[in-house]
């Protein structure tokens, strides 16, 4: 029986038996679900979608608590529907559940559209993380959508749209205020995001009570600069002088200080730079904590040192990364312990594939990704190896060869060896440091983890895939593939 085998293949092959029968598989699938292998319990749980049984979902539930496994278990409970609402939103009523989790709930109760998922995500609609707000609000609009529900009562959407947008012209004055002497690149990347993440939040609060439909498109002309006057005049039409007379400022082009001035009583005093960072320092996202961390540090005062000596305890690495590090005054490189995680989270902002993804969203891959040397000369990918790093160079320059033919040149802020990454296959080329080189590593499994919950960075893979094979398309030899080499 394959149920029984030692062979982890044939335990593999049998949650896929299993996944065809349907609810039939129900005791098999639950009993693989707990098999001391990975890659069977990974099986295990692609099965567990097509059987679809409800009392599969205290397993299911808990595998949502590692990020390997959140993805199918995931889509298990999906596919049990109804039923997985209740335990899913007591898991989002835990204050316990981590933030990434918190994150992922609203994805998969959206996806459960039923009178229970919509009022208990209205349950968080205070809930003290934007971030988290955002994918509540999103959730309940879809669901409204998508049961039709009646719209939600004008005096309580006017409330909620209030509450957003005191949150969010405190933080733009806040910001606006402390970037000349408290600024740093990452900051400013997290408030442009911020704004974003506003504008969207009102988009969707509206879209309780407005048609969906119109308001996606409103939502995808603002992200559009030439489309963004049209998306504006649709939005102005949509609306009743109340919540028109709320949202269109902001999403005014003008000055953040006439912004201010127009919101009234919205705006209320604006902070003080070491008080709004010292609010950012108990912000229930860790990845801002680290960047107020940062901030402090650059501006190094006894205020600083007493919010970051709070901050070493914290339950996040990354802060107590940042809190250790707030006042060393070297750069990372005297320090010894190369490059900071916010410093790599800069690296792989400027690599093209992941230029589009929030600079939040690759602090995971910065935490696991490691910063390796290479004299020139060093083979660091071997062609027909088996691999499974993906290299982005921060430092020097590097060659690409098949067969010993020279295909490319690569500098900082390019990748290589992503396709062994996605395919596990061989390597297609050797890459060798032309110059003494430094690259950040990043494993296939960290990598994944990330992907899985960033589309942006799927969508930056392919592109940067296409624009390679088309230049293979168009070279008439290897060598007319070669850029001018930079001077060393």
């Amino acid at each position: 029986h394959l149920l029984d085998s030692d062979r982890i293949d044939e335990r593999v092959e049998a949650c896929r038996v299993l996944g065809e029968l349907g609810g039939a598989g129900f005791r098999p699938v639950r009993d693989l679900l707990g098999d001391p292998e990975r890659k069977v319990r990974h099986a295990a749980l692609r099965a567990a979608r097509h059987v679809g049984d409800p009392r599969l979902t205290p397993l299911l539930v808990n595998a949502l608590d590692e990020r390997s496994t959140r993805a199918p278990a995931g889509a298990a409970l999906v596919a049990i529907g109804p039923p997985a609402a209740p335990p899913l939103l007591e898991l989002f009523d835990d204050p316990e559940t981590p933030r990434d989790l918190q994150l992922v709930l609203p994805r998969l109760l959206r996806r459960i559209p039923c009178a229970e998922s919509f009022d208990g995500l209205r349950l968080h609609l205070d809930h003290p993380d934007g971030h988290v707000r955002l994918r509540v609000m999103t959730g309940m609009a879809s669901v409204r959508h998508r049961l039709a529900a009646p719209p939600i009562e004008l005096d309580a959407l006017q409330r909620r749209l209030e509450d957003e947008l005191r949150r969010g012209y405190h933080r733009l004055g806040a910001w606006h205020r402390a970037e000349a002497t408290h600024g740093t690149e990452l900051l400013a990347f997290a408030h442009v995001c911020y704004a974003r993440r506003t504008g969207k939040r009102l988009l969707r609060l509206l879209s309780l009570r407005y048609d969906k439909r119109a308001l996606d498109l409103v939502r995808k002309g603002l992200a559009i600069g030439a489309r963004r006057g049209n998306a504006l005049e649709l939005l102005d039409s949509l609306l009743e002088p109340g919540p028109r007379a709320l949202v269109m400022p902001w999403f005014d082009d003008s000055p953040v200080e006439r912004r201010l001035a127009n919101a009234d009583d919205l705006a209320g005093p604006v902070a003080e730079p070491i008080e709004y960072l010292r609010e950012c320092t108990i912000h229930p996202n860790p990845y801002l904590r680290s960047l107020a961390l940062e901030a402090l540090a650059r501006h190094r005062s006894d205020e600083g040192r007493a919010i970051a000596k709070g901050l070493l305890e914290d339950p996040s690495a990354l802060v107590q990364e940042m809190a250790r590090a707030a006042f060393d005054p070297a750069p990372s490189q005297a320090r010894g312990t190369m490059y900071t995680t916010l410093e790599k989270v800069l690296l792989l902002k400027s690599a093209t594939v992941f230029e589009k993804v929030d600079a939040e969203d690759l602090a995971p891959m910065a935490q696991a990704a490691e910063e390796l040397s290479f004299d020139a000369g060093d083979t660091i990918i071997e062609e027909g190896e088996v691999g499974d790093v993906l290299y982005l160079v921060n430092r020097g320059r590097v060659t690409v060869l098949r067969g010993g033919a020279r295909l490319a040149t690569l500098g900082p802020g390019e990748t290589f060896g992503e396709m062994a990454v996605l395919d596990a296959e061989p390597r297609s080329a050797t890459v060798r440091a032309e110059v003494e080189t430094s690259c950040l590593a990043i494993a296939s499994e960290d990598f994944y983890d990330v992907l899985r919950e960033q589309v942006e960075i799927a969508e930056g893979v392919i592109r940067m895939l296409t624009h390679r094979l088309r230049v293979v398309d168009r070279a008439e030899d290897p060598v007319s593939m070669v850029p001018p080499s930079p001077e060393t």
